[in-house]
This record gives structure tokens, C-alpha cells and sequence, in this order.
């Protein structure tokens, strides 16, 4: 004779309904994500779905995989609901690259919206004016440089 167990009502119904407010990652989606493993081609990101996702080293931005940090928290964007790759079939395709530009340039746009002006941090000086990083690059003409006095 063998012994089932049963699962608390409450239980099941906080599990129904956790997953009936599950929704399905699309491709453009900024998510929160935990990283769980740090591989040398990427991160794998739990982002709380049935799948876990994964960024490629390329995707994580720059040359930094090794500021990646088992358990710390990362926004990702989505490039891909499934990836097709062998050796993450079946994991979401994620870019922390992306997701840091979506960010810096929707400052860009409420900065500009509200009239304000953003502290950049120069990267070159180049003919006409400065090549600048606030999260995307860009440039500055010449005339529109602010060197502050003091």
C-alpha cells in the first residue's frame, strides 16, 4: 500500500494563482533577474519563469563578465523568448548590454522632455566636439560644451 501525500489547499491555491499571474516573456521585455551561474561564454539569470535565461558574454557589455557575482541582481532585456543554441536550448536569451541602453537612453529622452541638462562623463575629445558616455555614446558640438569655473 503506498502513502500519498497531500498538498494544503492554501498552498495549492497560492501556487493556481502564482501561476495564473505568470506571465510569458516577449522579446523587447526589461525583466529582473538573479544571476545564478557565471560561465566564462555568459550568465545564467533566474527571472523567475519556468526557464532560466541566459546572457552571452558578449551581451553582458564591455569587457566585464568577471564583475559578474553569483546572487546578485541584474536587469536583462529580452532578444529572445527561447534560445535555439544548443548548449542553452531551452533558456531565454537575455542582453545586459541592451537593457543598460533602454535605461540610459530613456534618460536621454525624459532629460531632454523636461528641459534639463545631463552630466556626461567624457570619453574623447574629438574634431568638433566630445564623444561622451551617460550609458550610450554620444557626442557634444563643441558650442554646446558647459566647462564649469572653479
Amino acid at each position: 500500500m503506498s502513502e500519498q501525500t497531500t498538498m494544503p489547499t492554501e498552498k495549492m491555491d497560492e501556487m493556481m494563482q502564482a501561476l495564473e499571474t505568470m506571465q510569458p516573456v516577449r522579446t523587447g521585455d526589461i525583466l529582473k533577474g538573479r544571476i545564478v551561474q557565471v560561465r566564462q561564454d555568459g550568465v545564467s539569470v533566474d527571472i523567475g519563469g519556468k526557464a532560466e535565461g541566459f546572457i552571452p558574454a558578449i551581451e553582458w557589455g564591455g569587457n566585464h563578465l568577471e564583475e559578474a557575482k553569483v546572487g546578485d541582481e541584474v536587469e536583462v532585456y529580452v532578444l529572445r523568448p527561447e534560445s535555439k543554441a544548443e548548449e542553452t536550448e531551452g533558456m531565454v536569451l537575455l542582453s545586459k548590454r541592451r537593457a543598460d541602453y533602454e535605461r540610459a537612453w530613456k534618460r536621454v529622452q525624459e532629460a531632454y522632455e523636461n528641459g534639463e541638462i545631463l552630466q556626461v562623463m567624457v570619453k574623447d575629445r574629438i574634431k568638433g566636439g566630445l564623444l561622451v558616455d551617460l550609458g550610450v555614446d554620444g557626442f557634444v558640438p563643441a558650442s554646446q560644451v558647459v566647462i564649469p569655473s572653479g
